[in-house]
């Protein structure tokens, strides 16, 4: 650690450096970088997002070990390194405490006997198949662009009582250069018809996961990650705000 010293000699020529490659990213980097992409403002807009995420980290990090690689120095501006800290630390670690709440292991026990038969559970499948297949099709037709494929059913979730259900499914796309090969999805619905059909509804954006996946497998994990992390099945938790089977009006 000592080259650091030898060559900044201060912890203000660090952060001065880290401030001076920040700008000069920004301004030469990121227009170069940005040439023959496709996405017009969105790619400049993603690669400034991710420099000041790093900048910032590397803030936070200046911060303590400028602490203790130049001590003299800090027993005498010890408040310069504070504020840095705590104003870098406030935006670091909410970050940190959501990346690791939404990226443990979700638990995936049963919570309540399917209500339904299988019989009526095979039928809800074959007609969720169906829907997907239909809701392609027509997006395919008016959107235009890079066409879906097919839907791949991933998960059916009913409610503890059989009335609402939650059915996830990933559109599988055209081969692009997008990224984009597999997009969650899902239908709900709070009713039935006269056929005694699901009258499915595609999801809400507020319960919705976004992201695009290359394998089946990614996909499927952070479906399971995502709904059983961040949402309540059980009737126990009705009263929960983030308790999934909430009507409209009540989110």
């Amino acid at each position: 650690m000592n080259w650091i010293k030898k060559t900044f000699g201060s912890p203000f020529k660090i952060y001065l450096f880290g401030i001076i490659l920040f700008l000069g990213f920004c301004v030469i980097g990121i227009p170069i970088l940005s040439i023959g992409h496709s996405g017009g403002e969105q790619v400049p807009m993603t690669l400034i997002a991710y420099a000041l995420n790093y900048f910032i980290y590397g803030l936070f990090f200046i911060s303590i070990l400028t602490s203790i690689l130049f001590w003299i120095w800090f027993k005498k501006y010890w408040y310069i390194n504070l504020i840095i800290f705590i104003l870098t630390g406030v935006l670091i670690v909410p970050s940190l405490v959501s990346e690791i709440y939404d990226d443990r292991q979700p638990d995936l026990t049963v919570k309540y006997l399917r209500p339904v038969s299988k019989a009526v559970f095979l039928k809800d499948s074959l007609n969720a198949e169906l829907a997907i297949d239909c809701l392609i099709v027509f997006n395919n037709r008016l959107y235009g662009g890079t066409d879906v494929n097919d839907g791949v059913l991933d998960t059916i979730i009913y409610s503890p009582s059989g009335n609402q259900i939650f059915i996830i499914y990933a559109n599988k796309f055209e081969s692009n250069d997008l990224g984009n090969d597999l997009d969650p999805a899902y239908f709900s619905a709070n009713k039935r018809g006269k056929d005694n059909e699901w009258e499915l509804e595609p999801g809400l954006n507020k319960v919705q996961l976004s992201g695009s996946y290359q394998t089946i497998k990614e996909l499927k994990e952070a479906v399971r990650k995502f709904y059983f992390n961040e949402y309540k099945f059980k009737p126990s938790d009705s009263l929960e705000e983030n308790y999934f089977w909430k009507t409209k009006k009540d989110r």
